[in-house]
């Protein structure tokens, strides 16, 4: 690993014969190899334990020789998670990567972080665990007995909650159920397309049944005229003239209409009006000389079937409403 000290490493010839002009409580020096004993025998890390709470930040403390220079390197180690990126604090370490830090053991034997060393793991992330690595070194020697303390985190669990019995919701029961009312019996799904039928420009809304938990979609379209009267010249307060614009329209989307299906098995879709006349002299007509509509039966989001119906408006007539009421 870059930039950690090895406490394994070997030393010198020199280093292991030199005198340490070190004082231990007792006030006698230590020799070299005195030194390197105390080093290996005396030293410990008392926090963190390995069952600690990772969700507050980590006191990282312990005891060794006097003096000593101690290194910790905290590394989180996982599996999987979110690429996304993350917020690091300026100028502080991440604590999605490894961190390291040093202190220095006080004349009483102990050592201390300064800060509590925050973790965290990427969201998403299993198999979470932390490493904690600390060993310690003085004049030049380096412990040959590091700490190294590991952390686990449970993975989160799936909750499961119970239910009752759901009876699926099958395309059978979606076609079977099926139903549009008409004056001719009704439209299910052996029925063929409806041809053109004749009706008249009175308003009519569309009714039907359909299987509980189903949904039952329906799109308008409509072709014909729209007259814009934009003027109306009198003459002796008789009107004589009428400026117009009139646009034809062909196979124009008039509307989409979704309907969730109840316990009840009912669903509707409130009156189209073929006919909008203008408002005074001046205004807008719209008259819908054919009209398409299209009833697609859904299961979830798969469209089981659909089925088409046109109409023919036939303006000032007496033909019947096709669709019926309930």
């Amino acid at each position: 690993m870059p930039g950690i000290l090895f406490f394994t490493m070997a030393h010198t010839a020199m280093a292991q014969t030199e005198t340490v002009k070190f004082k231990a409580k007792t006030g006698i020096l230590l020799t070299t190899g005195e030194l390197q004993k105390a080093l290996n025998e005396n030293f410990k890390m008392s926090s963190p334990a390995e069952n600690n709470d990772l969700s507050q930040p980590l006191r990282i403390a312990g005891y060794g020789v006097p003096g000593a220079k101690v290194e910790i390197h905290i590394t989180p180690v996982s599996k999987g998670g979110s690429s996304k990126p993350v917020l690091v604090v300026a100028g502080k370490q991440s604590p999605y990567d490894v961190q390291n830090y040093t202190a220095t053991v006080g004349s009483n034997g102990s050592w201390l972080l300064g800060e509590p060393v925050a973790v965290k793991f990427r969201e998403g992330a299993t198999q979470r665990r932390v490493h904690v690595f600390a060993g310690q070194s003085k004049d030049g020697l380096v412990s040959k007995r590091p700490v190294n303390r590991e952390i686990k985190l449970e993975d989160e669990k799936l909750k499961v909650i119970a239910v009752g019995t759901v009876k699926l919701l099958t395309d059978d029961k979606v076609r079977n159920d099926f139903k549009v009312f008409t004056r001719t019996g009704g439209i299910t799904a052996s029925s063929n397309d409806v041809p053109i039928v004749p009706v008249s420009e009175t308003p009519f809304g569309m009714q039907g049944t359909a299987a509980p938990g189903s949904r039952v979609i329906i799109d308008v379209h409509y072709s014909g005229t729209k007259t814009e009267y934009k003027k109306v010249v009198k003459v002796a307060g008789v009107k004589t003239y009428t400026e117009k614009k009139v646009t034809n329209i062909k196979n124009k989307k008039f509307g989409s209409f979704e309907k969730p299906v109840g316990d009840d098995g009912k669903w509707h879709v409130l009156p189209i009006d073929p006919y909008e006349p203008k408002n005074g002299d001046v205004g807008t007509e719209l008259i819908m000389s054919v009209i398409v509509i299209d009833f697609k039966a859904m299961n979830g989001n798969k469209e089981v079937f659909r089925k088409s119906v046109t109409l023919s408006v036939v303006p000032s007539s007496n033909f019947e409403a096709f669709f019926k009421q309930w």
